[in-house]
């Protein structure tokens, strides 16, 4: 197996205290995992910083039937987000280049074998979220756009923290969550207009007190997840 030498470990800390044992306890069993990968901003990083995100990759022997996998950490007085999105490792793929072979990477753990049939292809463009795409798609993935509202209110408050909030990345954050909102309201059956210059804080504010309303968590499968993250952004 690959895995992270002691110095590269004490930087990991929260991954390998609070993540990566719960993906192995809740998943590995059932589904095999064979490597997690460690991608973005934060892979290597010495220090991590309050609303950073941990996004993570895990290569696993069956298909899942989840997309993904979200947990919020609290480590210091900070505030991190770790979405773990599952993959099934395909063994008959064999990259010219893999993951062993990318500086952007971080591997987490992970046997050379089932390595060498992993490379992470990563686009630079920033997309849109469209208000047209996500109500096709809104009764049966619920729970993944809920997860996109937590990135939101990372990504958002990250951004605000480092004096960026005009950049490219929080701009279409704020539109997404927009769209978020629009289509939440309409899950709900709630006619709930949005002003165009509302500030984000105040759409975040008002979409969650609905999802308290209604009583979001219970029809999550990571209820768990869902009410921190809820408690997390009421606070705010």
């Amino acid at each position: 197996m690959v895995f992270l030498d002691a110095a590269q470990m004490s930087q990991m800390h929260p991954l390998d205290e609070k993540v990566i044992p719960t993906i192995r306890t809740l998943y590995d069993s059932d589904y095999g995992v064979l490597a997690i990968l460690l991608m973005g901003s934060t892979a290597f990083k010495s220090r991590f910083s309050d609303w950073d995100d941990f996004d993570l990759q895990v290569y696993t022997s069956r298909k899942t039937p989840m997309a993904s996998h979200y947990e919020i950490i609290r480590d210091s007085g900070k505030r991190y987000l770790a979405s773990a999105y599952f993959m099934w490792l395909d063994p008959t793929n064999n990259p010219k280049r893999t993951v062993l072979d990318q500086a952007d990477v971080r591997i987490l753990f992970g046997s050379k074998e089932s390595l060498s049939h992993i490379f992470v292809d990563r686009p630079r463009r920033i997309e849109t979220l469209s208000h047209e795409y996500v109500p096709f798609i809104f009764a049966s993935h619920y729970e993944t756009l809920f997860n996109i509202l937590v990135d939101i209110y990372f990504i958002l408050n990250r951004y605000e923290r480092r004096g960026r909030r005009n950049t490219t990345k929080p701009r279409v954050a704020r539109d997404g969550l927009r769209t978020i909102c629009r289509d939440f309201y309409q899950f709900y059956g709630v006619s709930r207009p949005i002003p165009e210059r509302a500030r984000w804080r105040t759409m975040m504010q008002d979409l969650v007190s609905l999802l308290v309303e209604k009583r979001f968590p219970e029809i999550c499968r990571n209820r768990k997840f869902a009410e921190e993250a809820i408690e997390l952004m009421r606070a705010d």
